[in-house]
C-alpha cells in the first residue's frame, strides 16, 4: 500500500500545469500537486501560462511537462466520498498528496545535474 509521510522526499514527473501549481506523476499514482506558494522563491508563470524559476542571474528555468522533479511531501488528504457525481467531474481520487519544491536539492533533476556539469568544468580550470 501507497501511503508517503510527511517529509518523504520523491522523484516524479510534471503531469500538468495550472494557474494553481503543478500536477505530478509518479507511475502508479497520478494525484500529486504542487502549489505555487510551495514553489523555490522566484517561480512564477510564464506569459505561455508554464512555471518557470527566475533565478538571481536572469536566467529563466522553465517546468516543462515530463521533466522529472523531486519533491518533498507536506500534507496528504483524504477527501470525503461524494454523495453524487456528475458525469463530467473528474474520478474521485480517495488520497491526494500536496508536495514542495522549497528548498535545497528539491526541483527538476535536469537543474542538479547542469549545477553538477557547470561545478565540474570549475574544478577543471
Amino acid at each position: 500500500m501507497f501511503k508517503p509521510f510527511n517529509g518523504e522526499v520523491l522523484v516524479g514527473r510534471i503531469s500538468g500545469y495550472n494557474n494553481k501549481g503543478l500536477q505530478v506523476s509518479l507511475e502508479f499514482f497520478n494525484d500529486i500537486c504542487i502549489p505555487g506558494h510551495l514553489m523555490q522563491y522566484g517561480t512564477v508563470r510564464g506569459p505561455d501560462g508554464r512555471w518557470m524559476l527566475k533565478t538571481e542571474d536572469g536566467d529563466e528555468l522553465y517546468l516543462d511537462l515530463d521533466d522529472e522533479i523531486r519533491f518533498l511531501v507536506s500534507g496528504t488528504k483524504y477527501p470525503p466520498i461524494p454523495i453524487e457525481q456528475k458525469a463530467d467531474d473528474p474520478p474521485f481520487s480517495p488520497m491526494q498528496i500536496v508536495g514542495s519544491i522549497k528548498g535545497d536539492g528539491l526541483g527538476l533533476l535536469a537543474w542538479r545535474a547542469a549545477d553538477e556539469e557547470e561545478g565540474e568544468e570549475v574544478a577543471e580550470q
